[in-house]
């Protein structure tokens, strides 16, 4: 397991350090440019009160813009979940799919390697890649601080992104579980993404029309905190965030486990047609 989880690691670095500094450099522009807008709290008041209230569904609680909270949800982590998700749901597609689809899985538990170390090593990778770019984020964030009068530590500040970890690793979980139902990492990742998107639309569509309460109860998207997170972290929806991740990481690797390799790439979408297709004429015959 140790092996392949440094393999994973050391062939995913340049994407964390491209995904984490790029946002990290983001994040600190961001807080860096706070100050500005605080001086002109009185004018943006008034100005957002203007907008329609079905513009700003999609950003939260708005009427905080000036706040350290509302503007950090608003500017930061009212997009973050949605573009470092659709990174997250492909990385989770693609710990055991990718090496099955380009050959290489079936050469490699050719050798005496267990599934269970091979997933594990995979998964966990996974899983400490997605830290690794929150992680340079945060700490873009942290080094800004330094320049702005936001009053916030970097602790507190490290609150809404230990959520964000959870829930972007919780998609990724359910990502990988789905890669081993469905017959390609295409229609696992593109599946993983539909929801993460829906989930997003109606929690932000729940904050102009009540009669979604009831619903986003079930949406994911209820359970990240966001800059809400900086006023105290929520440890019931964290923990059910991470018993997300060892649910689905935990069916997965069963699946995986109990079903046959797709032996040099085979099991895309065509294979399963074809299979449909040939069971369709051995029941005619």
């Amino acid at each position: 397991m140790k092996t392949i989880l440094n393999d994973t690691l050391r062939r995913s670095r340049y994407l964390i350090l491209g995904w984490g500094i790029g946002f990290g450099l983001l994040a600190l522009y961001i807080i860096l440019f706070y100050d500005s807008l605080a001086e002109q709290q009185v004018l943006l008041d008034q100005l957002i009160q203007a907008f329609p209230r079905e513009l700003i569904a999609f950003f939260g609680n708005i009427e905080f813009f000036t706040t350290p909270e509302g503007y950090l949800t608003m500017e930061l982590f009212s997009y973050l979940p949605i573009i470092l998700g659709i990174l997250a749901v492909g990385q989770g597609a693609a710990v055991i799919s990718a090496a099955e689809e380009n050959g290489t899985l079936d050469i490699l538990l050719a050798h005496p390697l267990p599934r269970r170390s091979f997933f594990l090593g995979r998964f966990a990778g996974m899983a400490l890649n997605l830290a690794g770019i929150v992680f340079l984020i945060w700490l873009g964030c942290v080094i800004a601080l330094n320049w702005s009068s936001i009053p916030l530590t970097a602790i507190e500040l490290g609150r809404p992104f230990l959520s964000l970890w959870a829930f972007l690793t919780a998609f990724a979980a359910f990502a990988t579980f789905l890669s081993q139902l469905l017959p390609s990492q295409a229609g696992a990742s593109l599946t993983a993404a539909f929801i993460l998107v829906v989930s997003y639309i109606l929690n932000s569509m729940a904050n102009i029309d009540d009669r979604l309460a009831d619903v986003v109860k079930f949406s994911p998207y209820t359970y990240f905190q966001g800059g809400d997170a900086l006023r105290g972290l929520n440890l019931n929806w964290l923990l059910g965030l991470i018993g997300a991740i060892i649910l689905f990481g935990g069916l997965a690797l069963w699946r995986f486990q109990q079903r046959d390799l797709r032996i040099g790439g085979e099991g895309g979408w065509e294979t399963l047609v074809s299979l449909l297709s040939l069971r369709k004429t051995k029941s005619i015959s």
